[in-house]
């Protein structure tokens, strides 16, 4: 590099850094001792290299020579060059590493965006231990300072920067509009310094707020914030309040955990509402990922007759042990009794706690129970125990694993002897395949009550309804880790008054509760209806006339039972297989009659030992997998023990209404569930009306008829099916495509 490339003015700046760099290097040998090289050859040398040189070299470089093997630091040069020497702002641009600890840094001028100067800061160690600070020039663009120094970096302002949109900035952040939508309102957008500001301001306005909300690990602040808040208000009944704090340095501390509850009155009553008479259920689940410590946050519902979810409670604590959860658990209990004239809550007998696979819960609930003296019936949330067979031993899941768990966990309530029966042959035949899997079973879900059959009908088997409760609490930290206490704290406080409040407009359904039967099973019921209408006379001798029909029902003892769908439609191929070769379509409609009672003799048998009061397993051999075949063809309805049959010609309207109860618990089409699930079914629909005598409401038919589709209706091959009240309940059958080849 020339002499003539740089300008003086940025070759005196240099030299007075290199100066600079010089004296600082002197002085720091001077105190090192064992020094390598003789101090006054080094100053000898410091002084041949850059005192005596008045102008640049001509490659643009000044050579430092530091004795002692220690590095300087960036910080270290930057403070001399700034603070000794004078000299001006030198920021770091970028900085690398070597291999044996000697860094090379780039040093950028900060006093003008214009200026392209920079300075790299090499450093090398020779082979007898002297570290060589090199200074070497890059890009020189000094020139284009003025001498008189005044050329500084200013921040450019918004023509409109006052108080009043300072407040609006505010108000969108609260709303929680981002940088991008407040520039193109105030207009700021195509302004890149405009816009820099702007988002400078918005993070001092996130971050002041943040640090407001944050109440930290000293224990006076979460005191003063309980205090501020006040206690439970009757006259607010969605108000939340802090029911307890546990903090870790209390006397009764023994596991020094933290633990914060959170309730309301009306909380407090969902706590206490039965589903059936002196019977409450209620839902535990925790999530983690919120704070900064990982504490969990532990969600407390109720459930009713609906799946619906009525909030209790939200408790903050370092992790989910058993005497955390039994601590929040008797925190509420003293809370209710204390507070019941009030609150009006009825004494119980008997919960059902529908928790995940966490053993803390059990525990729990089950030392609650001992306690307080009720019974603990701790229920097992079916979606969790899929979720991890299905994760561990995913190469089984879809060849057989999965139809395996569904048959278990679809045993009829009440039958516990028979699940425990088929579990122990599931798991037979599971061990001539996997070993590890029969291991894994008896650890983790054996004596786990997560099947139909622990539950009363209608119950709900899974956690899905708290989970989302949880899933708000995310929604509202942003997913974020990092969050302080005290923001968790007041983010769960806002949702609990939201969901309480929301919740309070719900009607609590319990088994007496009058619910009316959806619309959708209305539309389903009148087509099940047409598959047994499908039917004519065995003694008329017109094929075309006889057409088999679609759903079939034989009596038992006291009841009916039902065929299921699958089995019909199984049977109608087989039949037509067997009789491919000229079968009329009345011998293949024998041919089915003829199977189905094959069938229904098989299920008789089986359903007279499984419902064997002194069951014995020995009594019926039966394979797993023949059982689990067997135990869906048919639905079993008999009628209600505890409920006298209806007057004929008494309307069906509501849940409480059906006088007939069914096996069935799988899933149908639509997804509406089976009766085991939901009180209701089509086949005690069809009982109720054919069998009892019960009539449909009477505004059935004109909602019916509207939501029948406008327009015309086309027919191919048959004609379309309509139900009593003329609307059409099956799509007509389309043209089938002929191969003409």
């Amino acid at each position: 590099m020339s002499q003539n490339v740089i300008p003086r003015a940025f070759g005196t700046c240099l030299m007075d850094i290199s100066n600079a760099c010089s004296d600082f290097f002197t002085k720091r040998m001077s105190k090192v001792e064992n020094k390598k090289v003789d101090e006054s050859v080094h100053r000898a040398h410091a002084s041949s290299t850059l005192l005596r040189t008045p102008e640049i070299p001509s490659d643009g470089k000044w050579y430092c020579v530091k004795s002692e093997p220690k590095n300087l630091t960036n910080a270290e040069i930057q403070s001399y060059i700034r603070n000794d020497k004078g000299l001006g702002e030198f920021r770091i641009d970028k900085e690398y590493s070597s291999r044996y600890g000697i860094h090379t840094t780039y040093f950028k001028c900060a006093i003008s965006s214009e200026c392209n100067c920079t300075f790299k800061i090499g450093r090398t160690e020779d082979s007898n231990g002297n570290v060589h600070t090199t200074v070497d020039v890059k890009n020189p663009g000094h020139n284009k300072h003025k001498d008189d120094k005044d050329v500084t970096k200013k921040i450019t302002l918004p023509p409109d920067w006052n108080h009043a949109t300072r407040e609006s900035i505010r108000e969108d952040i609260w709303n929680q509009k981002n940088a991008a939508q407040i520039g193109i309102r105030l207009g700021w957008h195509k302004n890149s310094q405009h816009m820099k500001t702007l988002k400078n301001y918005m993070y001092k306005v996130r971050k002041t707020a943040s640090n407001a909300e944050k109440l930290g690990t000293k224990k006076r602040l979460w005191s003063e914030w309980m205090e501020e808040t006040g206690g439970i208000d009757f006259h607010q009944k969605h108000k939340p309040y802090a029911v307890a704090m546990r903090w870790p340095t209390d006397e009764d501390n023994q596991q020094d955990d933290f633990i914060f509850l959170i309730s309301s009155p009306e909380g407090l009553r969902n706590m206490r509402k039965q589903v059936k008479p002196g019977e409450v259920y209620w839902s535990f689940d925790g999530t983690h990922g919120t704070n900064n410590h990982n504490y969990a946050v532990i969600t407390v519902n109720t459930f009713d007759m609906q799946r619906q979810v009525f909030p209790v409670a939200f408790a903050i604590c370092n992790a989910e042990r058993e005497t955390n959860m039994t601590w929040v658990g008797e925190k509420l209990q003293e809370e209710i009794a204390k507070h019941s004239a009030k609150l009006g809550c009825l004494p119980f007998t008997k919960c059902n706690v529908m928790a995940d696979a966490h053993e803390s819960y059990k525990n729990s609930s089950e030392q609650l129970g001992q306690t307080f003296g009720f019974d603990a019936n701790v229920l097992m949330c079916i979606f969790h125990v899929k979720q991890a067979i299905k994760k561990k031993f995913s190469k089984h899941w879809k060849n057989g694993l999965s139809g395996d768990i569904n048959a278990l966990w679809d045993v009829p309530s009440g039958m516990i002897a028979l699940f425990k029966e088929m579990e122990k042959r599931m798991l037979e035949k599971w061990s001539a395949i996997d070993e590890e899997f029969v291991a894994y079973y008896k650890k983790e879900w054996l004596n786990r009550k997560w099947s139909r059959c622990y539950a009363c009908v209608g119950y709900a088997m899974t956690n899905n309804g708290t989970e989302s409760e949880n899933k708000n609490i995310k929604n509202a930290m942003g997913y974020k880790n990092y969050s302080d206490l005290g923001i968790l704290a007041k983010a769960a406080w806002e949702i609990f008054e939201a969901e309480t409040t929301k919740a309070a407009v719900k009607t609590f359904y319990a088994i007496d509760t009058p619910a009316k039967i959806q619309l959708e099973r209305w539309e389903q019921y009148n087509e099940y209806e047409q598959d047994f209408n499908e039917f004519e006379p065995e003694d008329d001798s017109s094929d075309d006339k006889y057409v088999p029909r679609r759903a079939y029902r034989y009596e038992y003892k006291d009841g009916y039972l039902y065929a299921s769908r699958a089995l019909v439609s199984r049977l109608r191929d087989e039949a037509a297989s067997k009789l491919r070769r000229g079968g009329s379509v009345r011998s293949q409609g024998m041919e089915l009659r003829k199977l189905l009672e094959q069938r229904r003799d098989a299920f008789v048998r089986y359903w007279d030992w499984a419902s064997d009061p002194d069951f014995n397993p020995k009594a019926f051999s039966l394979s797993f997998d023949d059982w689990k075949s067997l135990s869906s063809d048919f639905h079993l309805v008999t009628p209600l023990q505890l409920t006298p049959q209806p007057e004929k010609g008494s309307i069906l309207e509501c849940f409480g209404d059906i006088p007939w109860c069914c096996t069935c618990t799988r899933k149908i089409e639509r997804g509406i569930g089976g009766y085991q699930n939901t009180r209701c079914c089509l086949h005690v629909m069809h009982a109720s009306v054919t069998v009892s005598g019960m009539e449909d409401p009477p505004d059935l038919r004109n909602d019916l008829i509207g939501k029948q589709k406008r327009g015309r209706k086309r027919i191919h091959g048959r004609q379309a099916r309509t139900n009593r009240y003329g609307v059409t309940v099956r799509k007509p059958a389309k043209k089938r495509k002929v191969n003409k080849e």
